[in-house]
């Protein structure tokens, strides 16, 4: 018989090396330290924010979210996409920390341009940026862009970016530069079709379609500026094919 051979079993034994083992109990120690008093740090109130200075009225929700939190990890970028969302009157949004316990926020504000009708009143700014809800009385000194078949909705902070509403703020940018809103009675663009455009002055209707309104102008103001002013029966000008001063039409009431 064939002797069987007892297999024997070999066990490494397993060494902890003392000096590895220290390192590593004094990382452990220390960072459980740090950990320790950065978290008292953060929740030190000599950090607690106790000043929020701002050059606008902020967002009373918004001023309590910041109230009560420590200046070391209060999210900067939580409360610009905050005040960005609930004030679209806001252009630009600039937020510090100044140590050890005051927020500063500075914001530049849009400014109204005109407002646009449609069921109701709204205002905006030079970028179209919707800057308030509906008014069902309109707005003083400002030109009211008339877009009655506007057939998308209009919500505050909304940008409408239509090719008639930015025609119309040519528009508006032109006789501004000519100098007519400042001499005439300009009350309303009414921009409801792309390629007749026209704007009222007291109760003549000066046609100007698509675009070259400077030039345009400049033909009115020059050559009919004082039949304007003189003329009572006087009831549309046509600029849209004018060119040197030739090709503009008028027509009486």
């Amino acid at each position: 018989m064939r002797r069987k051979k007892n297999k024997e079993r070999r066990y490494k034994k397993f060494k902890i090396d003392p000096h590895k083992f220290l390192i590593f109990f004094l990382i452990m120690v220390i960072g459980g330290i740090c950990l320790f008093l950065i978290d008292r740090i953060i929740s030190s109130s000599y950090f607690i924010v106790s000043h929020i200075n701002s050059n606008d009225k902020i967002d009373e929700g918004i001023i309590n979210f910041i109230q009560g939190k420590s200046l070391l990890n209060l999210d900067l970028e939580f409360i610009y996409n905050q005040l960005i969302t609930k004030h679209p009157e806001y252009k630009s949004v600039m937020i510090r920390k100044i140590f050890p316990s005051t927020l500063v926020i500075n914001v530049v504000k849009r400014y109204p341009f005109a407002q646009i009708r449609k069921d109701g009143f709204y205002l905006l700014d030079e970028e179209g940026v919707v800057l308030s809800n509906v008014s069902f009385i309109p707005y003083e000194d400002l030109i009211i862009v008339d877009m009655s078949n506007y057939n998308l909705g209009i919500r505050r902070g909304k940008v409408i970016k239509e090719e008639r509403l930015l025609l119309a703020f040519d528009l508006i940018r032109a006789l501004r530069k000519v100098g007519l809103i400042e001499n005439y009675d300009i009350e309303r663009i009414d921009a409801n079709n792309l390629n007749e455009i026209y704007f009222l002055i007291g109760d003549i209707k000066v046609i100007v379609g698509k675009g070259n309104y400077e030039d345009k102008l400049f033909f009115l103001k020059n050559l009919l500026g004082n039949k304007l002013k003189n003329s009572s029966s006087l009831g549309y000008i046509d600029l849209r094919y004018s060119s040197f001063n030739e090709n503009i039409y008028v027509g009486n009431k």
